[in-house]
């Protein structure tokens, strides 16, 4: 049985200050009676308009938002529980849209030492966080380089590099690869399919339907509200609810549904370009054409 990591409770979230009770006007909330479990080992995406919440939800999983109404549990700590922030955010790692507002020295290896470091662990245990750290992200070559040289993509891994070295269970990504290249993005997701390979909890906020077809799990905001969760296949099977929320399909299942009356395969489950090439191979092949 998968250990439950994140568990929310009724979370209700609003940015007016000055109050911890439950606001007359549901309009006020950027968050509306959340309650969600993510378990160990789990790739969870969740996907919404602008405004949706999606932003507000994940900072709410290392305490840098507290709810105005509900519970947050990381671990078994409640997020409301001052004593347990450095538990909390030592175990739920986040990457945020831009890195440079994460990245504070000037040589790489450094700012991948300095959580850790800042955490007092042993020098031979801060070198093999490090080196793990610089060398699944595959930034060893660039351990002395300043990041002011790096590319956007490069600077991304360092911030990804960093929060690794801090050795969390859970790896956060808030609109990590929206302002990224394409092959800059998938260097960025190489990294992460990797991490979650290796058992890493992983959750990630995007726009990007591509990249949320590639979770185990998404979760669909609304208003600050849960409107799905559930599947990749499950929800890109659902076409009034894509189009009530607005939302489009993964670039391969807009092909295949193109060609649904030539392909026997439901466009909802090719979600992949490997899964469409794969499908449209099988029926040359059932149709006779030689490759």
């Amino acid at each position: 049985m998968l250990m439950e990591l994140i568990r929310i409770e009724n979370l209700y979230f609003s940015y007016k200050t000055g109050t911890q009770t439950l606001l007359e006007d549901i309009s006020d909330f950027a968050l509306c009676g959340i309650d969600l479990k993510i378990h160990s080992g789990e790739w969870v995406a969740i996907i919404g308009a602008n405004g949706s919440g999606k932003s507000t939800l994940l900072k709410q999983l290392n305490a840098l938002l507290l709810p105005t109404k509900g519970d947050v549990w990381i671990s078994g700590h409640n997020t409301r529980d001052i004593t347990s922030l450095r538990q909390i955010r030592s175990s739920v790692g986040m990457v945020f849209q831009v890195p440079d507002t994460q990245i504070i020295t000037t040589v790489v290896e450094e700012e991948v030492a300095f959580g850790p470091e800042n955490l007092g662990v042993s020098e031979k245990e801060l070198r093999e966080r490090v080196e793990r750290a610089l060398e699944i992200t595959g930034l060893s070559p660039l351990r002395n380089r300043s990041p002011q040289y790096l590319s956007e993509g490069q600077k991304q891994l360092l911030a990804i590099a960093s929060i690794l070295a801090m050795n969390p269970g859970c790896l956060v990504l808030d609109e990590a690869t929206s302002m990224l290249d394409p092959r800059s993005r998938e260097n960025v997701l190489s990294t992460v399919r990797k991490l979650h390979g290796e058992g890493m909890t992983v959750v990630t906020a995007t726009h990007n339907m591509d990249e949320a077809a590639q979770a185990q799990r998404i979760i669909v905001l609304s208003e600050g509200r849960i409107e799905f969760d559930a599947g990749p296949t499950e929800l890109f099977s659902k076409e009034k609810l894509l189009s009530d929320l607005k939302l489009g399909l993964p670039y391969p299942a807009k092909i295949a549904s193109r060609l649904k009356y030539l392909l026997e395969n439901d466009p909802a489950t090719l979600l992949t370009i490997n899964a469409l090439s794969d499908a449209i191979v099988m029926t040359l092949q059932k149709r006779g054409v030689k490759g």
